[in-house]
């Protein structure tokens, strides 16, 4: 299949999923998820297909309560399936153990004819053990995607040639752990993204309140949640707040810490003197342990950047600028706050070095 034709069947799809009456909507805010919205939410199909083990796979019962993406595609395909397949695989690698068992993803193949269940198999392994694949004849597969507004796929052969053609819908389509798809993700959908996104949609459902996840950055072994910059008045400088779950294996080091084409910050950390008494001071590192979460808090760890009046703009996100000896230098979203409004991540896995 051509980029194009899986481009204009993914834009078709989603024009059609754009448009519906808003009585009643449940669809996120917009800044909940970066993926394309739902206006009316899919529930869940009802389909039974065989799984790449023989056993048939429930798709409604099997997934149930479960942070569920299914993409419909095949293994020939020469870009789109496994650049999908391998985002989703390099995100999930650096998700704990007890999140991923929280996941499903399920790749439903389109094109039966060549696709065996052994094939399928093979294919998916190269980006994840765990990925669930589901094949059945194209008339099975066909009414599954028009019961989710999808175009049915097409598989064709050149006379000539004997080349096959492949058109099939490209996106994501993420169902939250409430059975019910709110948004969907189209293929250029980027590792960053996801990563952004997975913790949310974790934790989303319909008709509860959206919790106020803060923007997750995966770089290398680093999974940094980023955080928040305390407003300040004219003068006084300003606090810097994140999370660093440092999920390798070798100790990393912050050196530096500012804010791209606005200021260079330190790192500043809680000590206790001789008199038992506590008090901040600037150090030139400091060191990321593997295998544990390190925060930057209020009155403990924190980074310290001059006052400046783009960081006294409450409710901007300015890009943070973290540099470290092994990972580099890490660019992560971080919104401007009140003082004495911290996320409560912050507060959650403070502890001293």
């Amino acid at each position: 299949m051509s980029a194009t034709r899986a481009v204009i069947l993914s834009v078709l799809w989603l024009t059609l999923m754009a448009c519906g009456d808003s009585a009643g909507d449940t669809t996120p805010p917009a800044n909940v998820f970066a993926g394309a919205p739902i206006a009316e939410p899919l529930s869940k199909p009802a389909f039974a297909l065989a799984a790449t083990d023989g056993a048939v796979f429930d798709f409604r019962r099997d997934t149930d309560g479960k942070l569920t993406l299914l993409l419909f595609g095949y293994t020939h395909c020469p870009d789109i399936c496994p650049v999908h397949m391998a985002n989703l695989a390099a995100v999930m690698q650096s998700m704990s153990a007890t999140e991923r068992k929280q996941v499903r993803v399920v790749f439903v193949s389109v094109d039966p004819g060549r696709d065996s269940s052994a094939i399928i198999r093979h294919w998916l392994d190269q980006f994840a053990t765990d990925f669930i694949g589901l094949r059945g004849t194209e008339d099975e597969v066909g009414r599954i995607q028009m019961s989710l507004g999808l175009p049915p796929s097409t598989v064709t052969v050149d006379p000539v040639s004997r080349q096959t053609d492949v058109g099939h819908a490209t996106q994501v389509i993420a169902f939250t752990p409430d059975n019910l798809a709110h948004v969907m993700y189209p293929f250029g959908t980027r590792q960053t993204t996801w990563a952004r996104d997975m913790p949310r949609l974790l934790t989303y459902r319909a008709g509860t309140p959206t919790p106020v996840v803060m923007d997750t950055i995966v770089a290398g072994d680093l999974r940094i949640t980023g955080g928040a910059i305390t407003s300040a008045i004219e003068g006084r400088e300003h606090a810097a707040y994140l999370t660093i779950d440092h999920r390798g294996h070798t100790d990393d080091v912050l050196l530096a810490v500012g804010v791209v084409d606005v200021a260079s910050g330190t790192l500043h950390q809680t000590v206790t003197d001789a008199r038992q008494r506590q008090h901040m001071t600037s150090i030139d590192s400091l060191v990321i342990p593997a295998g544990t979460p390190t925060t930057l808090s209020n009155g403990v760890l924190h980074g310290m950047l001059p006052s400046h009046e783009r960081l006294r703009q409450i409710g901007q996100t300015v890009p943070l600028q973290l540099t470290f000896r092994r990972t580099g230098v890490v660019t992560i979203p971080a919104r401007v706050t009140p003082a004495g409004m911290i996320p409560d991540e912050h507060a959650a896995h403070s502890h001293q070095h």
